[in-house]
């Protein structure tokens, strides 16, 4: 196998002679699509790879290759991508927390398996990782309890789900992490955050922190506030005269120099 294709290999249960079940199947080709994605996505700003089928067999276990391809006009990042994505969860496994891995890989992880699958084996570069059956358990036990912390954060909000069980939109600070989710069950707060969209907002409530990371992977949002567009802020012509008494009728030099020598 070449150092840029690597193969999952599925058994399932004695129920469905080793067969595996359609959703299952589908799910776990999400789960490895997602975590690459994220692998991808915390080392280029933009997608440099995309993953094609060249192999497919079924002979009880089924199994996938699957080969790494570079866009064009990009840097190959592929071996580093697969490399990550089998090192990563090797260190999980043996019971250590990838430094590149963030909570969204971790999340995707817990996916794997289920009750209807029997083994879950992933090859690469001459080496093969056994998927546990415990871990889902292994990376809770990894990623410990939640730190919480009452706070607020700026950003864009560019997008907004309100269909799910779940309301939440997506807040891109300018500083800090690349995105936070927010959640949020308010019928108010579902109309300021639809306002909000393609905005800066301020978001107050409860921030959940990993202490595999120094962002929170997720806010329980109390409130928004939604700022104005560049366009709609006065310009400094315009505050001329606002406040003509804001000097205490003393002269505006007057004024600074008392500032400067703390006499205010």
């Amino acid at each position: 196998m070449k150092d840029n294709q690597f193969s999952i290999t599925l058994k399932g249960s004695f129920n469905d002679d080793e067969h595996i079940r359609l959703n299952e199947f589908t799910n776990q080709l999400e789960v490895i699509n997602t975590v690459l994605r994220n692998i991808d996505s915390s080392i280029n700003k933009t997608k440099s790879t995309y993953y094609r089928i060249i192999n497919l067999s079924h002979s009880s276990p089924a199994c996938v290759v699957f080969e790494a391809v570079p866009f064009p006009d990009t840097e190959n990042n592929s071996q580093i991508i697969i490399h990550r994505f089998f090192e990563g969860l090797q260190n999980i496994i043996d019971g250590i927390i990838p430094e590149y891995y963030d909570y969204k890989i971790f999340e995707s992880l817990k996916k794997f398996g289920s009750s209807n699958i029997t083994e879950i084996l992933l090859s690469y570069d001459n080496k093969n990782i056994d998927i546990p059956k415990n871990l889902s358990a292994t990376i809770n036990e990894l990623l410990g309890p939640d730190e919480i912390i009452e706070d607020s954060i700026t950003g864009m909000l560019e997008i907004l789900d309100i269909h799910a069980r779940e309301k939440k939109f997506y807040i891109y600070p300018i500083i800090g992490p690349k995105k936070v989710i927010c959640k949020f069950s308010d019928d108010l707060l579902q109309q300021k955050a639809k306002e909000g969209i393609g905005h800066y907002i301020y978001v107050e409530g409860e921030f959940r922190y990993k202490k595999m990371s120094p962002f929170p992977y997720v806010v329980n949002v109390n409130d928004i506030e939604i700022y104005p567009d560049e366009d709609e802020l006065p310009t400094l012509s315009a505050l001329h005269g606002v406040a003509p008494n804001a000097t205490g009728g003393i002269s505006s030099e007057a004024f600074i120099r008392r500032i400067r020598n703390n006499e205010w």
